[in-house]
């Protein structure tokens, strides 16, 4: 397998010598088509053509659009050898540190067709956002499907033989409809297709050779075209709906989409109109997000299939969306419209109680089962302000922030952390000798990967399976020297009422030198992991880890 970087260009130069000087540091030759740019621009191109052939440029002499230089740059690579080719725009917009891993997909299945997926920032144009969407919904409709996300994202691997006899079959778009007709024409024709999320933005000052009459008449009379043709071939189109593979995300790289204005949202609709009412109104927008989530619906498949006594159907797959809406509406209920106390029944109340009473601090560990959100409403506000969570994620700043903006004495310490170092490790010894209760979850990998501070994982055995658990509670703990308490709150399937289930872990963690530390982390982590495990089998679908848990990176 041998890669060429495709680059069709049209006065865009700027950018250029550092997308190139990025693409050689793989060992990748590039290929610059220029599509007619002007005099000025050409010389400037010309400059980075390098004598061994690694970098050379090819020239449209009058503009031909940018599927013709892309096509151009296809046949160049093929009949230099190359197996693949990879496209990339010239106005810098994608960001490139995603090519390796867009590199290792295409080696993991050579004859896939490797799509970027665009992460837009706010620079993206609002009108181009809605273009945009209309083409999804065509391509959706022309391919029967709704499994392709993307297709106007000028940044993929192409298995060149597979491509090169796709574009000598059929006429495809030489202009701006070129991205988008040749994904689905590689879809009808069977190509597997991989996608990947990478991050776009729009640069400052640039400019765009996009037409927005012409080019938006040629994409109209193009996906026109497909439709008639998805038609006339229907049983092709349905033979070859796509099956596109997503690369598991690590939970900490998947976006929440909407945090905080949906979150602002939801509270005002809590305190204006009550619970009934917001549950109601967020029903419409967990189903569009259950049915435009593709990786958070497979993993909650995944997750059901080992907890349900049935194969799991699309309908339990909704009711576990549905239920986490349900936990949202509940904890703002609790703070903005309910009496929480009123709610919370607690077990291991007398523990509570003395824990309470005593100055030391602890370290509890939490987890995404049922609603632990809940219960700092349940706590009293003395004990509420000895209490920190550490988090890894903004979206738990984000949520701690609309409940203060709306009950100023929900809000709760927080500890954004990434990595613990020795800082983070002196923070917290000041926090548990003032009596600080410091809640970490116990069923979240680190952000940070193996052989890094704080990095490490353990694999216990977890509802059938290995899965990786963070070592990083009970490594703290032991560093501490401080209690380990377990705590859960869970709805009550006969009431009302939400079990606070508070119990002790450990009164110590002591950790020896040498493999023995290993050991002793490994079997509070099992034994966190069965308590975690047994309380999933009784109540399914409170566990909301929307990730592929026991494949996570």
């Amino acid at each position: 397998m041998t890669y060429a970087a495709i680059i069709p260009t049209l006065n865009h130069y700027e950018r250029l010598p550092d997308i190139v000087a990025r693409v050689r540091t793989l060992g990748i030759d590039v290929v610059i088509v220029d599509d007619g740019g002007e005099d000025g621009a050409a010389r400037k191109i010309d400059r980075l053509a390098t004598d061994d052939g690694t970098v050379s440029v090819l020239r449209h002499p009058q503009n031909l659009g940018k599927g013709a230089a892309v096509m151009t740059g296809f046949r160049a690579a093929g009949a230099a050898g190359h197996s693949h080719a990879i496209q990339i725009d010239a106005d810098g917009q994608h960001d490139l540190g995603g090519l390796e891993n867009m590199l290792a997909l295409s080696h993991s299945d050579p004859n896939a067709l490797v799509m970027a997926v665009p992460e837009y920032d706010h620079s993206i144009p609002l009108a181009r956002r809605i273009g945009r969407w209309v083409t999804h919904v065509w391509v959706w409709i022309e391919t029967l499907s709704t499994a392709l996300t993307d297709t106007m994202c000028g940044f993929r691997i192409y298995p060149l033989d597979a491509t090169l006899a796709l574009i000598n079959q059929h006429s495809i778009g030489t202009a701006m409809d070129f991205d988008t007709e040749i994904a689905v024409r590689a879809v009808w024709r069977g190509i597997p297709v991989i996608e990947t999320p990478v991050p776009v933005t729009y640069p400052v000052g640039g400019h765009s050779n996009f037409r927005g009459l012409q080019d938006n008449v040629l994409i109209s009379w193009m996906h026109t075209r497909l439709f008639f043709t998805m038609l006339a071939t229907l049983p092709n189109a349905l033979a070859n709906r796509p099956k596109v593979t997503t690369p598991a995300s690590h939970w900490s790289a998947l976006q929440e989409r909407g945090v905080y204005a949906g979150l602002c949202f939801l509270a005002a609709i809590v305190k204006l109109l009550g619970r009934r009412a917001c549950r109601i109104s967020l029903y419409p927008i967990i189903i569009y997000f259950w049915a435009s989530g593709r990786e958070g619906r497979r993993a909650s498949n995944d997750y059901l299939a080992r907890v349900l006594d049935h194969p799991p159907t699309w309908r339990d797959s909704l009711r576990h969306f549905l239920s986490f809406g349900d936990r949202t509406v509940e904890t703002f209920a609790a703070w903005i419209a309910l009496s929480p106390k009123a709610q919370l029944v607690f077990e291991g109340a007398a523990d509570l109680q003395q824990m309470e009473r005593e100055p030391g601090g602890l370290l509890l560990i939490v987890s995404h089962y049922g609603n632990i959100e809940l219960l700092r409403a349940g706590l009293s506000a003395e004990l509420r302000a000895r209490l920190t969570a550490f988090v890894h994620s903004d979206n738990a700043v984000q949520f701690n922030r609309v409940l203060a903006r709306f009950q100023p004495e929900a809000a709760l310490n927080t500890l954004q952390v990434t990595e613990v170092g020795p800082d983070t490790m002196l923070d917290l010894q000041r926090r548990i000798d003032n009596g600080e209760w410091i809640a970490i979850a116990g069923d979240r990998t680190p952000v940070k990967g193996q052989g890094q501070a704080g990095g490490r994982v353990t694999r216990v055995p977890f509802l059938g399976s290995e899965a990786p658990f963070p070592i990083g509670p009970y490594v703290i703990a032991g560093l501490l020297g401080c209690p380990v308490y377990t705590m859960f709150c869970v709805r009550d399937e006969h009431t009302n009422r939400h079990r606070v289930l508070f119990e002790k872990l450990a009164d110590r963690i002591t950790l020896p030198r040498g493999r023995g530390k290993d050991v002793v982390i490994t079997e509070h982590a099992a034994q966190y992991a069965d308590r975690l495990g047994a309380l999933c089998k009784k109540q399914p679908y409170l566990w909301y880890n929307f990730f592929d848990f026991w494949e996570q990176a």
